[in-house]
Parts: structure tokens; sequence; C-alpha cells
């Protein structure tokens, strides 16, 4: 990148307008629009001017060692996907912010570090206020002065679950409004543009997509609603995943599975339905079984063939096993009965199947 390039990208991230630039530096908006289209250059001398202002280096506005920079970002960025997809959220947020400390402006490692916080808000709710304020600040910073849409879009989906955590639901409301409805997103608008292969596969994605939406209407629609209300609302999840994917191996997603089947068993265990609740834990922790045996898997289903979902391409906001999550779950207080049932040792068997390979 030349440096007219450079300064032109630099303004426009900060939202400064020629004239203002002209003025910082004592020139004309003319002379500011010759170096951006590379008809002129800066005076040597007005080079630490512009940085100052710019709040970078020289050798950052020269583009000096760009590709050495660019690496290291990239191998944080890299790091840190390592970190989240392990589940380690607070190694992943001292990473990003020693980052931050190192390139200030860099509105990746912000939107990682907002996301990572956003994250481990909500595994360690209601204790840590100090990451949901955090993270609100981050996002801001990126709406106010990031030029990048996927960034910026992503910043709103964070400030709309942060504002409203804080209480202020109009702010979240407007920034929503804001965004595309459903028929107007990338996923939907890419299906008129690609062709052939691509498509097929695009379609596929989508597929896929709707299929975790529908999950999580379902979970909004389980909100307060009564125990056998809320087992036919899980049994609809589970039927559709059986329709989308025909198969009980679907990798990564029997992670969703194990969850719907969990929750439909913790109902029957608040209605003491002893026998219905260990059913279900069987099937919850038979579904973890095949969530942690394939970390790769190519789907064969007719609305999926072909596709591989690939579990180490994913992110969690806990650092806990499978095993000790299902554990956690099954040894709290509403299993009381349930654990006391003879029923209660093929769970028990499972589950040590499951803390082998867990």
């Amino acid at each position: 990148m030349n440096i007219g390039l450079k300064i032109k990208q630099l303004r426009r991230e900060r939202n400064i307008t020629q004239e203002e630039l002209g003025e910082l530096v004592g020139l004309t908006a003319k002379a500011i629009s010759r170096w951006e289209n590379s008809a002129s250059y800066p005076d040597i001398t007005l080079l630490p001017i512009l940085a100052n202002i710019f709040e970078i280096t020289v050798d950052e506005l020269l583009d000096v060692d760009i590709y050495k920079k660019e690496q290291e970002i990239k191998e944080i960025l890299e790091e840190n996907h390592k970190y989240k997809h392990l589940g380690e959220v607070e190694k992943s947020i001292e990473l990003l912010r020693n980052a931050l400390l190192k390139y200030p402006n860099n509105y990746k490692i912000m939107e990682e570090l907002a996301s990572s916080l956003h994250g481990f808000f909500y595994a360690q709710y209601p204790n840590r206020v100090d990451a949901l304020d955090e993270m609100i600040t981050l996002s801001e910073k990126i709406l106010e002065k990031c030029i990048d849409d996927e960034l910026r879009h992503h910043a709103i989906q964070i400030l709309v679950h942060g504002y409203t955590e804080k209480g202020e639901v109009e702010k979240a409301k407007q920034l929503a409004l804001k965004m595309p409805v459903f028929y107007c997103c990338r996923n939907v608008l890419l299906e008129d543009v690609y062709k052939g292969e691509e498509l097929e596969k695009h379609v596929k994605r989508n597929v896929i997509l709707i299929t975790e939406w529908f999950q999580d209407e379902i979970l909004v629609l389980s909100q307060n609603v009564d125990e056998e209300t809320n087992i036919k609302l899980r049994m609809k999840y589970i039927d559709l995943m059986k329709f989308v994917f025909e198969s009980d191996n679907c990798g990564f997603y029997n992670e969703r599975i194990y969850r719907a089947y969990f929750n439909i068993a913790l109902s029957y265990a608040k209605l003491d339905d002893v026998e219905n609740a260990i059913e279900n834990l069987i099937k919850c922790i038979k579904s973890a079984i095949l969530f942690e045996k394939n970390d790769k898997v190519k789907l064969n289903s007719l609305l999926l063939d072909g596709l591989v979902v690939d579990k180490n391409e994913t992110t969690s906001n806990m650092a806990i096993s499978t095993y000790q999550r299902i554990y956690d779950w099954v040894n709290s207080k509403y299993f009381d009965k349930v654990r006391n049932n003879y029923s209660f040792k093929e769970v028990e068997n499972l589950l040590n199947q499951l803390n082998k390979i867990s």
C-alpha cells in the first residue's frame, strides 16, 4: 500500500474529513486529495505529525514491516481461536488484552476481545459485570470508528445483548432495528449469486443455520412454560434434527441433541416421572458419546449429503468436559429421586463410558 492510500484508509477509519486533516497539518483539502490520489506525497517533516494524528508510528504510516505486523496479529488470532475452542476464555481475554496494548487501533482484536468477554459474561453470569462493561465499551468504539461492515454487525449483536442486560432496552431495540430483516441477510442473498456446487454447499449450510435458529427459537418459547409444554417443544427440535440429519451421528450437532434430551429429562424429573427421566438421560448420554467420538463427520442425509462438520472449528465459553457437564447436571437436586431408582444403573454405566472418552 502506498502512503496516499494509507492516509486515506486511516482518515476514513477515524472519520476525519480531508478538510479537517488539512487544517491539522496546515494544508488545504485539495492537497490532502492529491496525496490520496498519489498525485503528490507529504513532506517528510509532516510524517511525525500525521503519525500522531492517526495514533500510529511513522513506520506504520509508511507500512514498514507491515507484513511482520500482520503475521503477528494472525498468530495472535489463531492462538485465540485455540483457547476459545477449548473453552479457556480467561486465557483468550488475557491474550487479547495484551495484544490490544500493542495494537490499540486494531478493530479485529477489539472485536475478538469483545466476543470473548461476551461469552465469559454469560458463562459466569451474574458475577462479572465488569466484563459486561468492557465488552460494551469495545463494541461502541468499533461502531463509532470502524468501517468494516462485518465487524460493525458483530459489534451491534454484542451491544444488543449488552444493553439489554444493563436494562437499556430502548438502546438495544434501536440498534437491532437497524439490522436487515431475515430475507435481506447475506445467507439468503447469496442464494441468488452462487451457482452449481457453490450454491449447493451454501444452501446446505443454510439448512444447518436454520436448524440451529429453530432451536434458539424453541429456547425462547420454552421460557416460563409448564414442564409438559417444555417437553413437547424440545421434542419438536429433536424431530427436526432427525428430519434434517437422518442419522444419530451428526458430529458436533450431537451436542445440541444431548442438551435437548437432558432438558426433557429434567422436566420429567420435576414432574416426578422417574422412568421417562431415566430414558431421556440415557438418550442424552448416548448422544454425548457420539459427540465426543467424532471430531469430523461427513454427512450423508438427503438435505446435507457430502457436507463436513468439524468440531475443531467450534468455540466454547467454558473449559469443562462433556462428561463433567452432564455429571454435574445429573447430580443436581432435581434428580435425587431419579438417582435412587434401580434403573439409574444404566445411566451410571453410560457416564463411565463417556468419562473414558471425554
